[in-house]
């Protein structure tokens, strides 16, 4: 959901080590270059209906042979609610039903 933090981790199964690891796009990735191993995705603007991002992945090994994925990820945008009007009352008045929906 929109505001929530998801961590993509990748990882090399075969290669020579080390590793060097690159997310892209790296926008709303944090390290903001991308070069980790594990990034984590936030997505902090508005939103109105679903939004899908495309990351890929490149690891590259010590002798320069590289591969590459890609990761999806879904953000889903926030409940619209609304709690009715604003009301005012005095102390010792009858019940009332708030009204509003989610």
């Amino acid at each position: 959901c929109l505001f929530e933090a998801v961590d993509l981790v990748g990882e090399a199964t075969i290669g020579a080590p080390p590793f060097t690891y690159l997310w892209s796009p790296a926008s709303n990735l944090t390290p903001g270059n991308g070069q980790a191993e594990t990034v984590t995705f936030v997505y902090n603007n508005d939103l109105q209906q679903d939004s899908v991002f495309t990351y890929t992945l490149n690891i590259t090994d010590v002798l320069g042979c590289s591969d590459n994925e890609t990761v999806l990820v879904t953000v889903h945008p926030l409940p619209v609610v609304d709690a009715g009007e604003d009301m005012a009352f005095c102390a010792y008045e009858p019940a009332f039903a708030l009204e509003g929906y989610s």
